[in-house]
């Protein structure tokens, strides 16, 4: 009686043991792409901020007359 319930709690220690090997790094990937989701949204914005507030130009170096990328002249 004793061993078939000592039996049942080793098996409950080592299932518990397991799912917190498994819950531990989930957990800690979750926090990790959560906090680079606002760090990117925070960059996103400061970077927003610097390009609405600059003129809109398009620069295309190196375009030769056939449209080939030459060296600068």
């Amino acid at each position: 009686m004793v061993e078939g319930a000592l039996a049942v709690f080793r098996h409950n220690v080592w299932a518990g043991a397991i799912a917190a090997a498994l819950f531990v790094p989930a957990l800690a990937g979750w926090f990790f792409a959560y906090h680079r989701y606002v760090w990117a949204k925070r960059t996103e914005e400061e970077y927003r901020v610097i390009f609405n507030n600059s003129n809109d130009a398009l620069f295309v170096f190196g375009l030769g007359e056939d449209r080939a990328t030459t060296s600068f002249k």
